[in-house]
């Protein structure tokens, strides 16, 4: 199964920031969000970046279990993360022209 691509380095780098505020808001260290999430501290850190990896600065590209995991440890949802990123959902209008009458 191919892999997917990784996400754009400002996604990536506004996710790593919305999980540190949240982080700094709930008054918790990195530590204790990395052991309550099952991760390492370095994993935290980097997520926190919005990096992969420390040694290659390509953009953080989560599996959803990957998200899920700090969020939890943090008592938050992922779809309010998601959605702190993005804001609320519009309504989607669809238009289209049939052809041929």
């Amino acid at each position: 199964m191919p892999s997917a691509p990784p996400l754009d380095a400002d996604l990536a780098a506004a996710l790593g920031r919305r999980l540190r505020a949240l982080r700094e808001a709930a008054g918790k260290s990195q530590e204790a969000v990395a052991h309550d999430a099952g991760i390492s501290r370095n994993h935290m850190q980097v997520i926190e970046m919005g990096l992969s990896d420390r040694s290659r600065p390509t953009p953080w590209n989560p599996h959803l279990s990957t998200l899920v995991a700090p969020c939890a440890a943090l008592d938050v949802s992922v779809t309010d993360v998601i959605r702190d990123i993005f804001g609320e959902p519009g309504d989607v209008t669809v238009e289209y022209q049939v052809d041929g009458d």
